[in-house]
Formats: C-alpha cells, structure tokens, sequence
C-alpha cells in the first residue's frame, strides 16, 4: 500500500469555505456599486442610442442563454454518469453473482446425491435378508446413482416399497395384517381378487372412497384424508408409473380398512410410504397392499397352470399379468 504525498493531498482538496462564500459575495457587491453608478449617470459606457433598460435586457437574456446552456450540459452528464454507473454496478454484480451461483449449485448436487444414496440405502437396509443379499442390493443401488439407468429387474425404491413382505412369509396363505381385517371387509376384498389385476378402482368404490390422481408435493406418492361429506378421499401421485399409483391405491384403502382411527386429519404417504404415522402402521399398510394386489390364491393358481405347461420362468410374466413391478413378483414368489 502506497502513501501519497501531503503536497498531492493539498492539490486535491477541495477551496476552503470563506474563498467559496466570499469570492462571490464581493463580485455581488462590486457588481451592485457599478450597477447603481451606471443607473444614476456618474459612469456612462454606452453609447447615446442604447440606454440601460436595453442592456438589461440582452444581459438578461444573455443569462437566461447561458442557464440553459448550463443545465442541458449537466442533464447530459448526468445521463451518462448513470449509464457508467449502471454498466459498473452490473458489471460488479455479475462478478459477485455467478461464483456465488456457481458454488450453490454445487452444494445442491453434492447435497442431493449424497442424501439420494443414504435414502436408498436405508430402504434396503430396512429389508429381512441375508447379509450376502443386503450387500449386493447396496452394490446396485451405488451402480444405479452412478449410471442413472438401471435395468427393469433391479430393486428400485418402487420396488422395495411395494413388495414389503416379510422374508420367509412369501406365498403365506394369511398375514398378521390380512387377518385383522373384518369378515365383511376380507369378504369385500376376495370378491374383487376373483378377477386379474385386481379392480382396485371399484374396490375403493365399494368402500366409498374416491380415487383420484393430482399433482402431489415432490417426493409424495400419495395420501388419505376426509372429504368433508363423510367418507374419505385418496389421491394418488400422477407423475408416477401405473404400478406405483396402483399400489398407492392399495396402501391407502388398506389405511382405510386397519387404520381408520388414526387418519384424522389425513395421512400423506411419501415415496417409502412413510408418515406422521408409526413404522408399525405404514408396515401393515404395505403388508395389506401387497396381499391385495397380488392374491396368493390367484398366484397359486398361475403357477400351477405355468408348471403344466412346461413354462419355469413364470415371474416376468406374473408381473405383468397382476400389473406389478418384476422385483415385487420375485418376494411374492420367494426368488428374489
């Protein structure tokens, strides 16, 4: 850092006060003596033709001129010390915004990626498998955030959240949520399965409920509430796949069916289909989801009718037929 002179400090200080206010002053004043001498004709410069009055005039105008003059110049400079001063302020801003942009978005990335891999890996962390198994679903999941394309086999949130089965429970004939359902509503229910896929839209209407797909909050896939006329109303994610809102479906009526004390107000399921509700609940709900998309029954049945067929890879097919992902058929039939 440089230290300037005091002499160049001195050049660039502004007149002190009493020359500002007095150098004019005395020229008011001197101009007031001239000004009365001329007007009372002890000082007589102009020639006999022209008198004072006149000369008051073009001095008048000649001042007005020069006012003018003056205040277009400083209207002009004014605009173009503006026009500077907006190109230099948004010159700066720019050097200030685009770092600062540049570095939020880079958090933001880091910071979604890294919470998108710690989601998926605790969702298949919340799986009852094998060790063995348990790493190899991780291995995936890293693969998947790293190529951004997986193949339709691999075990997706989807996936995972719609085949929520017990491991050592696939292809029971009854499930701890199953069986707390009333006779009439267990009743209800296998009527409905009698038919592939499942008419989950017209099961819901049996039981009052209205099924519609919104536009739902990013990272919701569905939810329950009342609708204000004595029933209940559930609305389903419409960005996500046709699988997906139809398991959606079946979760919700399940709330409906085991959890009507607790809906209160409404439950919003997000895309693990986890709420303000305990992991007990939202377990049975997805336990009682699967159980009605995919019938045991019904299951049992294909198989069958498959195995007389000589047909051994059944699974992709039975995905398709009960409109299920293929990784939920594989839990459902224990070969995942």
């Amino acid at each position: 850092m440089t230290i300037e002179s005091s002499d160049r400090n001195d050049q660039r200080q502004p007149p002190s006060l009493r020359w500002t206010i007095g150098v004019p002053i005395l020229s008011a004043v001197i101009a007031s003596f001239v000004t009365a001498a001329m007007f009372q004709g002890q000082i007589n410069i102009l020639p006999e033709n022209i008198s004072y009055t006149d000369l008051a005039a073009v001095v008048l105008s000649a001042v007005t001129i020069i006012l003018a003059v003056v205040a277009l110049a400083v209207g002009a400079l004014a605009i173009i010390g503006w026009r500077a001063f907006m190109k230099m302020a948004e010159a700066t801003a720019k050097k200030a915004a685009v770092p600062a942009a540049t570095g939020a978005v880079e958090t933001y990335m880091a910071t979604s990626a890294e919470q998108l891999l710690v989601q998926r890996a605790e969702t298949v962390a919340l799986r009852v498998i094998s060790p063995e198994r348990l790493e190899q679903l991780i291995r995936e999941q890293i693969d998947t955030l790293l190529i951004g394309n997986p193949a339709d086999d691999e075990l997706d949130e989807d996936d995972i959240a719609e085949a929520e089965l017990e491991e050592g429970t696939q292809m029971s004939s009854e499930s701890y949520a199953w069986r707390k359902l009333s006779d009439a509503d267990r009743a209800a229910v296998l009527r409905f399965q009698e038919q592939t896929p499942v008419d989950l839209a017209g099961l819901a209407r049996h039981f009052g409920l209205t099924v519609k797909a919104a536009t739902l909050d990013p990272g919701k896939s569905g939810e329950i509430r009342p609708d204000g006329a004595g029933s209940y109303i559930i609305k389903v994610n419409r960005h996500d796949s046709a699988g997906r809102q139809r398991f959606t479906v079946a979760h919700e009526i399940a709330h409906f069916l085991l959890h009507r004390d607790h809906i209160g107000a409404g439950i919003t399921d997000d895309a693990l289909y986890r709420s303000n509700q305990s992991d007990q609940i939202e377990w049975e709900a997805n336990r009682l989801a699967a159980d009605i998309v995919m019938p045991t029954k019904a299951i049992r049945e294909a198989i069958a009718t498959a195995e007389k067929l000589g047909i051994s890879n059944y699974r992709d097919e039975l995905a398709d037929r009960f409109q299920v992902s293929r990784a939920a058929m594989g839990i459902k039939l224990g070969n995942d």
